[in-house]
């Protein structure tokens, strides 16, 4: 592995909290697991051929990202992405057998709760979850990249507001449990980060379409139609990650005025161009 492991500012300031309400001990298991079960991702991801860019350490766990933005697939990334789960599960497993065989006098019921805390957790269904790069994945086959991701940030969001609630509830029932107040903070916050990636995700990734094509041989191709009035902005925002695009431009008479690739478009692009339709960057082509 090429990366390297990043605290997020978010974990120090949870660290601190935990440490003033006395829950130092949780903190330093769940840190412990979070690493190992990370290091789960990198390595089913080194068998997969797959590079790691770095990690990054949050309250709730952490998020191993991909040296690019290519599209792996979906096989690959549901066995990269299930691997730091399953990792959680099968010791907290190993940690119940060694005890019931007698190899431990006590059953270490805190390590036993943390590890399978981990893995339901970031099982459930929304980003930056396992779960939710599952979902995702799945998604993405039906609908695309963008929807997929805004689809499973927005659920990210929901999942967050429900476990704050229900710690919330839990606070009335005499229980106080102060992982359901903070962590559903620091996920909403993310989810959000996600959805707002995602132009910068599609954008990096039109750079590596063409290692693609040459290392596949070929893509699926999305053909669009487009009015020459309409802006640049709005054309990249309809791009997708794992698709090339074609865009036939249709003039004031809808006949066609142009049929432009997405790297065309691309390469055509200036800092100038801001304001430009897709008829100008035909007009430029020419």
């Amino acid at each position: 592995m090429q990366g390297k492991f990043k605290i997020n500012k978010y974990f120090i300031l949870a660290l601190l909290v935990f440490i003033i309400a006395g829950f130092y001990k949780d903190m330093l298991l769940l840190f412990l697991f979070v690493i190992l079960h990370e290091l789960c991702h990198v390595l089913a991801a080194y068998l997969c051929g797959v590079k790691i860019k770095n990690i990054e350490i949050f309250p709730f766990g952490g998020v191993a990202r991909i040296d690019d933005l290519d599209y792996i697939g979906i096989c690959k990334e549901i066995i990269i992405t299930m691997a730091g789960p399953l990792f959680n599960i099968a010791l907290a497993v190993v940690l119940f057998m060694l005890y019931k065989a007698g190899a431990m006098a006590k059953m270490p019921v805190d390590m036993i709760n943390i590890n399978l805390m981990i893995a339901l957790f970031n099982l459930f269904p929304g980003l930056p979850l396992d779960g939710g790069k599952i979902f995702r994945a799945v998604l993405s086959l039906r609908i695309g990249f963008k929807k997929a991701t805004n689809i499973a940030a927005y659920s990210g969001k929901i999942i967050s507001v429900i476990i704050f609630i229900f710690g919330i509830y839990e606070i009335f029932r005499g229980v106080f449990n102060i992982w359901l107040l903070i962590v559903p903070f620091f996920l909403f916050i993310l989810a959000n980060n996600e959805k707002n990636m995602v132009m910068f995700m599609i954008i990096k990734n039109l750079l590596n379409k063409k290692k693609h094509l040459k290392t596949k041989g070929m893509m699926e191709t999305m053909v669009m139609c487009a009015h020459e009035n309409t802006s640049i902005s709005d054309i990249l925002k309809s791009f997708d990650v794992d698709k090339y695009h074609i865009v036939i431009v249709l003039g004031e008479d809808m006949n066609i005025k142009a049929v432009l690739t997405e790297s065309q478009i691309f390469n055509n692009l200036t800092m100038e161009d801001k304001g430009f339709t897709i008829g100008d960057i035909s007009e430029k082509i020419k």
